[in-house]
């Protein structure tokens, strides 16, 4: 397995969530964390802010729970793992590697699906083409309030 620097990150879901109605995320995100202790991977857990507040608890060691914001915890991964979420596209962008296990996931096409499987990092203009071709609806595009995003994201 090719290594980067920093952790790999679990971004946490909400348990009940659509993309988790056929799988036990629970046994799951307790296999995953296994598999990376075994495999001397240091790992953190980003719980999903809507699970913190509706008070979801996890099997996952506290010293692994993140505290911090998407940002500063991207800011330190290596990769980040998902079974189903969109926290692999915010990797995803940000050059970082993904790892999403479910098909249904927004950055399945340019993310490896299981811990053994080298970490990818393909050519992701395609993908941006299609994710920016659902971005914003008819009515953003003509109030130019789509365009304003854009331009002011484009500031250094």
């Amino acid at each position: 397995m090719e290594r980067f620097d920093g952790y790999y990150l679990i971004a946490g879901q909400v348990l009940g969530d659509q993309s988790l109605l056929n799988v036990n995320y629970l046994e799951w995100l307790k296999d995953t964390i296994d598999e990376l202790d075994r495999m001397g991977v240091d790992a953190r857990f980003r719980p999903h802010p809507e699970a913190v507040r509706r008070g979801q608890v996890f099997p996952v060691p506290s010293y692994m729970v993140s505290k911090g914001t998407l940002a500063e915890d991207l800011a330190e991964a290596a990769c980040v793992i998902a079974y189903n979420s969109n926290a692999t596209v915010d990797a995803v962008l940000a050059g970082i590697p993904a790892i999403t296990v479910d098909e249904g996931a927004m950055a399945w096409p340019v993310s490896s699906h299981n811990l053994v499987e080298p970490l990818v990092t393909p050519d992701r203009s395609e993908w941006f083409r299609r994710m920016a071709w659902c971005q914003w609806t008819i009515g953003e595009i003509q109030d130019g309030s789509a365009w304003e995003l854009v331009r002011t994201a484009m500031q250094p």
